[in-house]
C-alpha cells in the first residue's frame, strides 16, 4: 500500500498543488468536507503535522511517505 492510500484511509486527501512551498501535502477535512481539520506537509528537509496526537496508523503512513521520498536512503 502506498503512503497516499494509507493516508486516504485515515481521511487525508493529497492536495493537487503542494502548499506552503512543500514537496507534497495532504489535508484532512471534517466529515462534511466544509472545513480543514489537519495538514500534513512534507518539505525538502522535514515535515510538519498540525495534529497534536499522532496515532500508530498515522505514524506508519508518515514513515511510508518518508520512505517513498527516499529520505531513509540518505
Amino acid at each position: 500500500m502506498t503512503a497516499k492510500e494509507m493516508l486516504k484511509e485515515l481521511g487525508y486527501i493529497q492536495d493537487k498543488e503542494p502548499r506552503f512551498n512543500s514537496i507534497i501535502s495532504y489535508t484532512q477535512y471534517c466529515s462534511d468536507g466544509c472545513c480543514r481539520i489537519n495538514d500534513l506537509v512534507f518539505y525538502k528537509n522535514g515535515f510538519e503535522c498540525d495534529e497534536c496526537f499522532i496515532t500508530l496508523e498515522l505514524f506508519k503512513a508518515i514513515n511510508k511517505q518518508v520512505e517513498e521520498l527516499g529520505w531513509l536512503d540518505e
